[in-house]
């Protein structure tokens, strides 16, 4: 066979394979595109499953803890201040005489949260001022200026019941004869995680020298506003 006759065959050869071999791969994608074709037809959606949760709001007084009784006295006349001062957080006295038995236990008001929210607590009077508590009415104190009752609350009972707004130290609820012109707070945000959330409220008179006999009653509302 000639060179020339040899090297057509071969070429023809080449030929042949390389098109047997694009044939045979245009088959294997075709075959791969088919199969991923097959799974073109999933679809996918979604679905939510809601719920509200309603809280409720509510305070209550602890049995037992809804009053807070002085007893009964006077001023002690040989005192230079001019009030006597009754305080029911540390269960003290200062220039007061007693006729009946004085407290011996700090004694104060314990507020629970009932509901299922958070609370703002405040509280409000019925006196009008503190010469309308301890003198009968606004100006009813005629020689001192002293007639007042102040307020604290604190969570001692159940430490971290109120996240907020606690007033730790001693502030006007009556002055003279004026009283404050708004609700005053007791805990701005008052838990209720369990039955047992609870703030104390503590109060100290301070009564005037020339205070008129009879019992004097301070009536405190409270108010809780859910958050």
């Amino acid at each position: 066979m000639s060179d020339d006759r040899l090297l057509t065959w071969l070429v023809l050869g080449a030929i042949g394979l390389i098109l047997f071999s694009t044939f045979l791969t245009m088959f294997m994608l075709n075959d791969v595109g088919t199969q991923v074709a097959s799974v073109t037809g999933k679809v996918t959606d979604t679905g939510t499953t809601t719920t509200t949760l309603a809280g409720s709001a509510g305070i209550t007084m602890l049995e037992g803890w809804g009053d807070i009784d002085f007893g009964s006295g006077y001023y002690n006349a040989s005192c230079t201040s001019g009030k006597a001062t009754l305080d029911s957080f540390t269960a003290s006295m200062d220039c007061w005489i007693n006729t009946t038995a004085f407290m011996t236990d700090p004694d104060f008001h314990t507020i629970v949260n009932t509901g299922t929210t958070l609370l703002n607590v405040t509280m409000d009077s019925d006196k009008t001022s503190g010469e309308h508590m301890f003198c009968g009415s606004d100006g009813g104190c005629l020689s001192t200026n002293n007639a007042g009752v102040m307020y604290r609350s604190a969570g001692n009972i159940e430490p971290g019941s109120c996240n907020d707004g606690l007033v730790p130290d001693w502030f006007d609820v009556l002055f003279y004869d004026l009283k404050p012109s708004s609700t005053l707070d007791i805990c701005d945000s008052m838990n209720y995680e369990d039955e047992n959330d609870q703030v104390e409220v503590y109060y100290m008179f301070t009564v005037p020298a020339d205070s008129t006999s009879g019992a004097k009653t301070l009536t405190i509302t409270y108010t809780a506003t859910a958050l």
